[in-house]
């Protein structure tokens, strides 16, 4: 990795269940350990060391995508009232946005953490009709949501 390059880590919330995405850009190594800094605008410069190659089962990790990732609350909608709100799914999935075939080609190809395995749990989200499709339906799984979201699609 070179100084500047950015790291997109995709999440589950343990405290809330929902999708979470943070951004670090690479600053060097320092003190022998590869540092990187949150990229957030305006916020105070914490610096951390995140795993993104051999990172948690249940996080995709990508570096310098040449696109914009957006997961549930990324896009926010008017409302009648002239309010703003954005989508909250607190169903323990990875929520990206994108057709299935977008979402599978982004994991399939950019994905850098060897270690990822929920496959089940990624849910492709519909940006007009917020609806939600398992991306891989033919992958086992025992999660509650994934396996309701299934039925749907088969019924």
């Amino acid at each position: 990795m070179t100084k500047g390059d950015i790291i997109t880590i995709i999440g589950i919330s343990p405290w809330m269940a929902h999708t979470t995405k943070t951004e670090y850009k690479y600053s060097g190594i320092y003190n022998g350990v590869s540092a990187c800094t949150e990229n957030k605008k305006g916020a105070r410069k914490k610096f951390h060391t995140p795993k993104y190659t051999h990172g948690e089962k249940d996080q995709l990790a990508f570096l310098n995508l040449p696109f914009k990732v957006q997961v549930a609350g990324d896009i926010e909608r008017p409302t009648a009232n002239g309010m703003t709100i954005c989508q909250f799914s607190g169903n323990a999935c990875l929520n990206i946005h994108g057709t299935v075939e977008e979402v599978r080609a982004l994991i399939g190809t950019h994905n850098l953490n060897e270690n990822f395995r929920a496959f089940d749990t990624v849910m492709a989200i519909d940006v007009e009709t917020d609806k939600s499709t398992p991306v891989y339906p033919e992958v086992p799984t025992d999660h509650a949501v994934v396996i309701r979201e299934r039925e749907k699609q088969n019924a």
